[in-house]
């Protein structure tokens, strides 16, 4: 692949160019209160009206962007291992994991 210069390049260095170039960034923290009022319109219109290169967006999004992954595990029936992997299983699911959950922005 060409870069606009002509010289060779990655897709990964081609991926990445904007980032190298952006020079006015904009972040906002949303607090969980927030969301339902949060009103992205406005938002962007006003990042767009003082020419922002790249946004960062802290925090739960609203429930129409948000973007969720749900984790789920199991035991095949064929471990060799299988209680082992059952108790590692409930303790993720225990209220001892809720503050680390919590702590790398995730609902236990």
């Amino acid at each position: 692949m060409r870069s606009s210069e002509g010289k060779e390049s990655t897709l990964a260095e081609d991926d990445l160019s904007w980032t190298r170039r952006a020079m006015r960034w904009g972040q906002i923290n949303i607090r969980e209160i927030e969301p339902p009022e949060f009103d992205v319109a406005w938002w962007e219109a006003y990042w767009r009206s003082i020419h922002l290169d790249g946004i960062t967006l802290l925090g739960p999004l609203p429930a129409g962007i948000q973007a969720t992954t749900t984790f789920s595990g199991a035991v095949c029936t064929t471990s060799g291992r299988a209680q082992e992997t059952l108790e590692w299983l409930a303790f993720l699911t225990s209220t001892e994991t809720t503050a680390c959950k919590q702590r790398h922005g995730m609902s236990p």
